[in-house]
């Protein structure tokens, strides 16, 4: 998420802070950007007094995220509006003030290919039938 407001710059979204803000340059960002810390990026922003949206199409709109990303943050509990944690239908009023904490992204692993035999039962220009062992993974987990 990037942010290039600086304090006090009205170009970004009216009501919107960077609770994180900080006037020196960070590691991660400098003037004006959030700041990464360990707990991850905080955003606040109050509510207008014409917004009747849902929480999570609201915070969807405030982050450039998808309302599921938004509705995800929601449930985990990075979500707050006015200190309290509320669900993704809630409906903020006019002057309440939501705060989110986007925790960092997970690092990720290397996934590294294996060399496994495998029966082809068919192949064609566009297709390839494999015969796959069971228990095999496909797809590794987190």
């Amino acid at each position: 998420m990037s942010d290039a407001r600086t304090a006090g710059d009205p170009s970004g979204p009216p009501g919107a802070t960077d609770a994180a803000y900080s006037p020196d340059p960070a590691p991660g960002g400098g003037p004006g950007l959030p700041r990464e810390d360990p707990h991850g990026t905080t955003r606040e922003f109050s509510v207008e007094a014409d917004s009747d949206v849902r929480l999570d199409l609201l915070v969807a709109a405030r982050l450039d995220c998808s309302r599921t990303q938004a509705a995800t943050l929601i449930a985990g509990g990075h979500v707050t509006v006015g200190g309290t944690r509320e669900r993704a239908s809630y409906r903020p009023r006019a002057g309440e003030v939501v705060r989110v904490v986007v925790p960092p992204s997970p690092v990720m692993r290397d996934v590294l290919p294996e060399n496994i035999p495998l029966t082809v039962v068919f192949e064609d220009e566009d297709l390839v039938v494999v015969d796959k062992p069971a228990g095999m993974v496909v797809h590794p987990a987190p």
